[in-house]
Formats: structure tokens, C-alpha cells, sequence
């Protein structure tokens, strides 16, 4: 189920202004890209989507973003995330 979680996917919550979900290499551009302040998700292990997980961090931020690194040198490296 999409509501167990694993201990290697961990929240850093340093403000509630701007949040980060990332995974894998991506989470440390992200934290050398974004201000201090910048609370975010470090996923772990993303299969099965952590939706639970996700769902309470978007809860504790005003507005996340999920940051990824391109399979493809023309894919986009980040999308908005919102749990809706």
C-alpha cells in the first residue's frame, strides 16, 4: 500500500513557506539550490509512492515542488507537485 513508508524517506522541515520533494542525487542540487529556509522530502524509496507521506509534508508547507534530474537532456528538470 501507498501509505507504508520507509525509514529512508525523511522530512526537513525549516520553515513552512517553500518545500522540496526530491529523491536520489537530486535531493543535494536541490539543498545547494534552494535558501536555507527551504523545508523538503527526501524520498528513499519512491515505489510505492509514499501519496500518505506527501500528502502530510504538503500539509506543513504553503507551497511545494517536487525536483527531479532529467532522464533526457530536453525534459524539464522540475514540475509542480499539489496533492490537490
Amino acid at each position: 500500500s501507498s501509505d507504508l513508508t520507509s525509514p529512508l524517506n525523511r522530512m526537513e522541515l525549516n520553515g513552512g513557506k517553500a518545500g522540496v520533494i526530491t529523491a536520489s542525487i537530486a535531493y543535494q542540487y536541490a539543498r545547494d539550490a534552494f535558501p536555507a529556509d527551504t523545508s523538503f522530502l527526501k524520498l528513499g524509496l519512491t515505489n510505492p509512492l509514499p501519496m500518505k507521506l506527501i500528502r502530510e509534508f504538503d500539509a506543513k508547507v504553503e507551497r511545494s515542488t517536487a525536483f527531479r534530474i532529467p532522464q533526457k537532456a530536453q525534459e524539464y528538470p522540475s514540475y509542480h507537485f499539489h496533492t490537490g
